[in-house]
């Protein structure tokens, strides 16, 4: 019981840790609020066309991804799997907000829907959706010997109207309090709208 408890605690803890950076976005997003949250909704390229990371290292600078799309997808951040088609990559995915507490996302080949997500979420005051797609996981005994990982990210509209998604991901580990990997990412991922919500 006393294990589970201090499983628990540092899973907190750490969660706390794995905060967002409001740095990495700043006059970049259109402020959602309960007037203009469907604002969201549309159609995007399920591949991202730019990407900045906040640099954990010396002046803490925000750089620029260089050929992000290669890697990054919108399904990445909702655990969806895209069939592959032969060789055809055209994805787009529709975002449609079912409820104040759910959003569904679509992904579309051309006209084929090929796979749908619904996922909690909640409209934060900062102006962006944060989705209930948090993983945290844990390995050993964190601080004593293992590490801990926590992940999860928010979505929202740019001033330009596409989509931004913003990711922190965070990772603690070491043996008897001894820190031998402790690191935070916080990156932002920019979707070109194709179709606004009709």
């Amino acid at each position: 019981m006393k294990k589970i408890f201090i499983l628990m605690m540092t899973a907190v803890c750490f969660s706390n840790c794995a905060s967002f950076s409001t740095k990495i976005i700043k006059n970049k997003i259109t402020k959602l609020d309960r007037e203009n949250i469907q604002t969201i909704e549309g159609r995007y390229e399920i591949s991202c066309y730019n990407a900045y990371y906040l640099s954990t290292y010396g002046k803490r600078e925000i750089v620029q991804y260089e050929n992000p799309e290669d890697a990054t997808t919108v399904n990445s951040f909702t655990n969806t799997i895209i069939p592959k088609r032969g060789t055809d990559t055209n994805y787009t995915v529709d975002i449609k907000l079912l409820s104040d507490t759910e959003i569904q996302f679509t992904y579309r080949s051309k006209n084929t829907v090929v796979s749908q997500t619904t996922m909690e979420m909640k409209l934060r005051k900062n102006g962006m959706i944060h989705l209930k797609n948090r993983e945290t996981n844990i390995k050993g005994v964190p601080m004593i010997f293992g590490n801990i990982t926590v992940e999860k990210s928010r979505i929202g509209v740019q001033k330009n109207n596409d989509l931004i998604i913003t990711n922190v991901d965070f990772i603690a580990g070491g043996f008897l309090i001894l820190l031998g990997d402790t690191r935070r990412t916080n990156t932002s991922f920019y979707f070109k709208r194709v179709q606004a919500s009709t």
